[in-house]
């Protein structure tokens, strides 16, 4: 049988009284807002008749499948200005990280500059106002931070129609990793 949300919704209220002391939500750790993000918008997608969110921005139009080989807007605009440093990544990359809990999280890796161990993600403004990304990306730069992968974000915004990106902040990150050491982390550093 079948617990509407409302029974649910219901039933996660008397939470409060099992516990004398009840643990505040900016006490979690950033899994646990994860965890209760994903289910509010799992919930949400439900009203709306959908099993499963869409994604976001033009990535979800252009480039559902994240094909390493197509680029959205914003991120060909960042690959011209590293092409013209002359700098190699990998776009699109997949990789499993684990967090504190043990659990896994699959992340894509808009551009990874593997010698280095760079990466840089391409962030349109709404990352910053919907909370469930805000926090997924604080908790995928953590758990990269913690495997010695540096992550730079590069500002996505529109003006007058058009996809721009921080192209000054752009330029200063294809400078670091241009002017970056091969990391011990990397085949090529021992070579």
């Amino acid at each position: 049988m079948a617990i509407s949300t409302l029974e649910n919704i219901e039933a996660l209220s008397l939470l409060d009284d099992l516990e004398p002391n009840p643990t505040r939500l900016c006490d979690l750790s950033l899994e646990k807002h994860i965890r209760l993000l994903e289910t509010f918008k799992s919930w949400k997608d439900i009203e709306k008749g959908k099993a499963k969110g869409r994604g976001f921005g033009n990535a979800q139009i252009l480039n559902p499948k994240r094909d390493s080989d197509i680029y959205t807007k914003a991120e060909q605009l960042f690959k011209d200005i590293s092409d013209s440093f002359g700098l190699k990544s990998v776009h699109e990359l997949r990789i499993q990280l684990k967090d504190r809990d043990n659990r896994p999280h699959n992340c894509k890796l808009d551009f990874f500059y593997p010698e280095s161990r760079i990466d840089v993600e391409i962030s349109p403004d709404f990352h910053k106002s919907y909370k469930l990304v805000a926090i997924r990306d604080l908790l995928r730069k953590k758990l990269l931070n913690r495997q010695n992968i540096r992550v730079f974000v590069i500002r996505v915004y529109f003006r007058h129609g058009k996809t721009m990106i921080d192209v000054a902040k752009a330029r200063k990150v294809c400078k670091l990793i241009l002017e970056a050491k091969s990391s011990p982390d990397c085949l090529t550093y021992w070579i």
